[in-house]
């Protein structure tokens, strides 16, 4: 709505007809007009936003999102539109929306859920802010703030339930071949036989048994894992092929997650793509 034209004619009217209270009139219909338009260009300039969340999830887990909307600006913000885009594979619907309005230095805090069912790299956002004045006398002014990454890792399950052949080698785990000793597991002393490395002697231990003992370590392996996940949609049936996948990935995913946990190097090599 542009009052201008109405300005324009009451200013008319009271120049013909003489009248001081449509003057006035005028006087107050063209301060409102300057008054809206300073106040909507700096509405929205002192208007500051923060989501506080953790930015990586487990699947399955729920993860609660805190989206504060604050107005440090001068002016305050007679309604506010806060609109949060979320995926919709976290969240149904797609977004949470919320008409607030804030006086100058007050907050407000939208609370939402992520429900993390499905593994992915995500985005919460963008937000979008928008505002206006009562009357409707300029556009309304808006500002769009940038979204945040959130990831949810794949669905990881023990080893035992994957129907591997075998468990082993993976890890820091004992071993029954004794060429692989590991000289920081010391475990004792034994004497001293023929062709032992005279870098295992003990010499303390020798001193007091009178007689050369030589170190003993717990025999160990610990590996270098890659593991080689095939995405390639060729190597799958049509009718498996999104079942297959994923299920390679919860595959890749828990195999990572026992070495991890055994502190071993473990390495992922990607044919295809997700």
């Amino acid at each position: 709505m542009n009052l201008f034209p109405l300005f324009v004619i009451i200013l008319v009217i009271a120049f013909l007809s003489g009248s001081d209270s449509l003057f006035y009139l005028a006087y107050v219909v063209a301060g409102i007009s300057l008054v809206t338009h300073l106040w909507m260009s700096q509405a929205l300039l002192g208007v500051q936003s923060r989501r506080r969340f953790s930015a990586r999830a487990f699947h399955g887990e729920e993860v609660a999102v805190e989206l504060d909307v604050t107005n440090q600006g001068r002016w305050p913000l007679l309604w506010l539109r806060v609109h949060e885009s979320i995926p919709l594979s976290l969240h149904v619907p797609n977004f949470e929306r919320r008409v607030v309005s804030l006086a100058p230095g007050e907050k407000t805090t939208l609370h939402y859920q992520l429900n993390c069912q499905r593994r992915g790299y995500y985005r919460l956002g963008p937000l979008k802010l928008e505002t206006g004045d009562l009357l409707q006398l300029t556009t309304n002014k808006e500002v769009v703030f940038d979204a945040e990454p959130f990831v949810v890792y794949p669905r990881v399950v023990p080893l035992r339930q994957l129907g591997l052949p075998s468990q082993l080698p993976f890890g820091n785990l004992p071993s029954r071949q004794r060429i692989f000793k590991d000289p920081s597991r010391f475990f004792g002393v034994r004497d001293y036989v023929p062709g032992d490395s005279l870098r295992q002697i003990n010499w303390k231990s020798s001193a007091r048994a009178g007689q050369l003992q030589v170190k003993r370590f717990q025999p160990a392996i610990a590996l270098h894992t890659v593991i080689l996940l095939d995405l390639n949609d060729e190597a799958y049936s049509l009718r498996g092929r999104a079942a297959g996948g994923e299920m390679g990935i919860i595959v890749a995913a828990s195999i990572a997650a026992h070495l991890i946990e055994r502190r071993q190097q473990v390495g992922l090599a990607l044919l295809g793509r997700d």
